[in-house]
């Protein structure tokens, strides 16, 4: 390919001859077989695309391709979602994919270079197809990086990377200093200090020492590695988590049974998952030596007006750098009024343990993370169990074949491995359920082999049969029961997981559709939001009650803002909840083209513009609320 050209806009649009060259590009890139399969990255390379021509490429950013395209608000928080970057990678895969296809042509190939998020117009391959880049197959487009190599302290990192901070062009560049400087005024803010700091992390600040003012270095306890009294042995397959005493910075001595109430509390709820090992552990003074997990995780409890305020965050343990940080509040006054304190401690718990260990939280983005720096998703050795759920979940967040694929192979591989383990034969069961054609979840056509609905249900019967104490086996269960018509069994199932581990967002999530299959729509709603405020990242079919209540009571506000939720699914359903939101916002020109966009979808599914979310939502009235605004909207 030529070298790409280089338009940096200034807020008046491009020229003509240059705007038509963008044009051409982005059909043909639209019309790629990679990015046909996926909705979110058709739309977030049009987004691209489109600012571009505008001449405001100078306001690409993260941050508003987080609040712009992927459905954040003003909170969002680069550092701490990493949604940005999960989904510029996948483009760039798909754009590498697709650079030689023969629906593209002549036109000019559109890239995204790495470490900027502004696209570039670049000539295409000379007489062949382009080589697919190394480490593609991975689903990444560049070939993975290897870990960097130890530096002096005084060294700063400053390669680019994604969701690192944008310099004027658009690069992102990120300096260890930076970093840490940043997380210590931010808990200054928070107005606790960092409960746990690794040394590798002090010993990377510059020789200038922070200012008092922003946090108490010398009372500040370090995070423990390996002591004398032997720590517990880290699992191999799944990822090991110390969890750290928490201190009492509110100034009432009454929080202090919160300490280590927090501690043991989550260190337990954390095993419930099933996906890591967890583990309570003292902070012993530094005395060298490789560290007892793979993460720790610690936090400050904080008192604002009649809240209990804990600031977490989860540390890896091997670089000392903060994976994730989360601020969650509780009501609840005095640990000890009116008996409280279990209360408040098991809510607050719940909530950590979901950030931290549920689908798309906080261990899922660092795992994905660490595969990346270590050769790609077969680099990091010892955790295989661990990485197929990583993978199961990198699948529905994209509902591609190639994720779906990656996901099936490691799983079978484990089980011919390791035996049958109740686990992954429970995201066996997911992978089946997403692969068949009549659900509507995912494109099957180029899929040479699929499951039946009954061998669907038999993996799932199987994988609580194995392991009736995991909550994802009957929840899996719950959700394909639902889907197949049993809706009483599936609450049963589904209200059983959540009994055993209140802690899973997505269990809620699941329990709320079934619940509104049931036309139980009060309960499924406060559920929902259940799901929601526990979750790090809340996947779009949290806020299905809500929009379809919406629809039902016509709250066109409440509506448009739930829609904007669910409209971010990988599902191919997708483009006919926008089609209604777009008819409930008056987007006259928008619902003409979507309109033909799910008249494709329901052609290829014997008519039915709602094939997939019927069948996944079997609610009469909410269905028959959606007909309507289809109706409306032309279909």
């Amino acid at each position: 390919m030529g070298r790409p050209s280089d338009h940096k806009g200034d807020g008046t649009p491009i020229p003509a001859a240059e705007a038509a060259r963008w044009h051409g590009a982005l059909r043909a890139a639209l019309s790629g077989p990679a990015l046909r399969r996926s909705a979110r990255s058709r739309q977030l390379l049009t987004y691209l695309v489109e600012e571009t021509l505008a001449g405001r490429r100078g306001r690409i950013t993260g941050t508003t391709i987080a609040q712009d395209v992927l459905g954040r608000d003003a909170s969002f928080d680069g550092e701490g979602d990493a949604i940005v970057r999960v989904q510029m990678r996948r483009l760039r895969v798909q754009l590498a994919e697709d650079h030689g296809a023969e629906e593209l042509g002549a036109a000019p190939r559109i890239v995204v270079p790495k470490g900027a998020y502004r696209p570039e117009l670049a000539d295409p391959p000379a007489g062949q197809d382009a080589p697919r880049p190394e480490g593609a197959a991975l689903g990444f487009a560049e070939a993975p990086a290897p870990p960097p190599s130890p530096r002096p302290p005084s060294e700063a990192a400053t390669e680019p990377e994604d969701g690192a901070p944008e310099g004027p062009d658009g690069t992102r560049t990120r300096t260890r200093n930076s970093l840490v400087v940043a997380a210590l005024a931010a808990l200054a803010v928070c107005g606790g200090t960092l409960a746990t700091l690794a040394p590798r992390l002090v010993d990377g600040l510059s020789d200038a020492p922070p200012s008092s003012a922003a946090v108490d270095v010398a009372a500040t306890p370090t995070v423990p590695p390996a002591g004398d009294e032997g720590p517990p042995e880290v699992a191999e397959q799944f990822p090991s988590i110390a969890v750290l005493p928490f201190r009492n910075n509110s100034g009432d001595a009454a929080n202090d049974v919160f300490e280590t109430g927090l501690q043991f509390q989550i260190a337990s709820d954390l095993q419930r998952f099933g996906t890591v090992k967890a583990f309570a552990l003292e902070a012993p003074e530094m005395r060298g030596g490789p560290p007892p997990a793979r993460y720790y995780i610690a936090g400050t409890i904080l008192k604002n007006a009649e809240e209990i305020d804990v600031f977490v965050f989860l540390t890896n343990a091997e670089t000392g750098r903060s994976v994730l940080s989360r601020r969650i509040r509780e009501p609840g006054a005095k640990a000890g009024e009116d008996g409280d304190y279990y209360t408040v401690l098991s809510r607050l718990s719940r909530a950590v343990s979901g950030h931290m260990a549920g689908d798309y939280g906080g261990i899922v983005e660092a795992e994905e993370l660490r595969a990346i720096a270590s050769a790609g998703l077969d680099g990091e050795r010892g955790l295989d169990g661990f990485r197929c759920v990583a993978l199961s979940q990198a699948f529905l967040g994209s509902r591609s074949v190639d994720d779906y694929r990656r996901a099936r192979d490691c799983i079978g591989t484990h089980l011919d491995e390791h035996g049958e383990d109740g686990l992954l034969m429970a995201y066996k069961a997911m992978l089946a359920f997403h692969s068949l054609p009549e659900m509507g979840l995912m494109d099957t056509r180029s899929l040479a082999w699929v499951f039946t609905e009954q061998e669907t249900l038999a993996l799932a019967r199987r994988a609580v049969s194995l392991a009736p104490g995991s909550d994802a086996a009957h929840a899996i269960r719950g959700s394909i029961l639902n889907a197949f018509g049993q809706t009483q069994e599936a609450v049963i199932s589904l209200r059983r997981a959540a009994d055993l581990n209140p802690g899973n967002p997505t269990i809620h999530g699941l329990l709320a559709l079934a619940l509104v299959a049931d036309d139980r729509w009060e309960e499924a709603g406060a559920v929902a939001e259940d799901a929601i405020a526990i979750s790090a990242r809340p996947q779009p079919f949290f806020y299905i009650p809500a929009f379809l209540s919406a629809l039902m009571a016509d709250d066109r506000d409440a509506a448009l803002t739930a829609a904007a939720e669910v409209a971010r699914t990988p599902a191919p359903w997708a483009p006919t909840i926008a089609l209604v939101a777009a008819e409930l916002a008056g987007r006259t020109a928008e619902v003409a083209v979507l309109r033909e966009e799910v008249r494709i979808y329901a052609e290829e599914h014997g008519g039915d513009a709602l094939a997939g979310l019927r069948r996944w939502v079997p609610s009469e009235r909410g269905m028959a609320a959606l007909e309507a605004h289809l109706q409306a909207a032309g279909l």
